[in-house]
C-alpha cells in the first residue's frame, strides 16, 4: 500500500523499523483503531516504542490514520465507483467527515458525563441519553462504511456436521455467499432441467427392458 504520496513520514516512523510501520498502515487500513493498534505494538517483548505512553502513540496514530490513510481508502473508493456514479459517492464521503466529527463530538461529551457520574450516588438519566446518541452516530457511521466500501463486511461462516449410520462424522464450514451458490432453488432448477431433456440414442424405457 502505498503512503499518501509526497507527504513526509511523521517523526515516530523513524523511531522503529520500515516493517513495523508497513503493518501499523496496514492495521489502520484494515480499520483497526488507533488506539487498539497502539496497544497491540506496545503489547510485544519488547514493547514496540519502549518507554512511551499509550495514549500518545494513540495520538501519533490519529494523525496518520487522518493524514495517510484516510486520503488513500477514499482515493481507492472513487476509483472503484466511476462506473457507479462519483457524484453519488463523494456526497456519502462527504457525510461520513461530518459523522465522524459528530461522532467524536458525542464521545467527548459521553466522556465528561461517565467523569461527572463517577460522582454521584446514582447513574444519571443525561449519561443514559449521551450513550445512545454516540451509539447512534457510530451505528450510521459504520453503515455508511459499508456502503461505500472504507470498510470490508466479515464474510459470515456456516459451521456444520454429518454423521453416517457408522457412526463417522465430518464436519464441513462455508460462507453464506457459498452457501447461495448452492441453493435449493438452483439445485432443483438443474435437476428440472436434466429430467426435461429428451431421451437421444434410441434407449429402450424402464418398462420396456423389464419384459425384454
Amino acid at each position: 500500500m502505498s503512503k499518501a504520496g509526497s507527504r513526509r513520514p511523521p517523526e515516530w516512523t523513524a523511531l522503529t523499523t520500515p516493517e513495523n510501520v508497513d503493518e501499523i498502515h496496514r492495521l489502520l487500513f484494515a480499520g483497526l483503531g488507533p488506539r487498539a493498534v497502539a496497544q497491540k505494538v506496545q503489547a510485544t517483548d519488547p514493547p514496540m516504542f519502549p518507554g512511551t505512553a499509550i495514549l500518545r502513540i494513540e495520538r501519533w496514530f490519529q494523525r496518520y490514520r487522518t493524514a495517510f490513510i484516510l486520503p488513500e481508502r477514499m482515493r481507492e473508493v472513487l476509483m472503484a465507483a466511476k462506473e457507479r456514479g462519483v457524484t453519488s459517492v463523494r456526497r456519502k464521503l462527504d457525510l461520513i467527515e461530518e459523522l465522524e466529527d459528530l461522532a467524536l463530538e458525542h464521545r467527548a461529551r459521553f466522556r465528561r458525563g461517565l467523569a461527572a457520574e463517577k460522582e454521584a450516588p446514582l447513574p444519571l438519566p443525561a449519561v443514559t441519553r449521551l450513550a445512545a446518541a454516540y451509539g447512534e452516530a457510530l451505528e450510521r457511521l459504520a453503515r455508511l462504511y459499508l456502503e461505500t466500501g472504507l470498510i470490508q463486511r466479515m464474510p459470515r461462516r456456516v459451521t456444520g456436521m454429518v454423521q453416517d449410520l457408522m457412526g463417522n462424522r465430518a464436519v464441513f464450514e462455508f460462507t453464506e455467499e457459498e452457501a447461495a451458490r448452492f441453493s435449493k432453488d438452483r439445485l432443483l432448477e438443474g435437476v428440472a432441467h436434466s429430467s426435461s431433456s429428451p431421451v437421444t440414442g434410441g434407449g429402450a424405457s424402464s418398462d420396456e427392458a423389464e419384459g425384454s
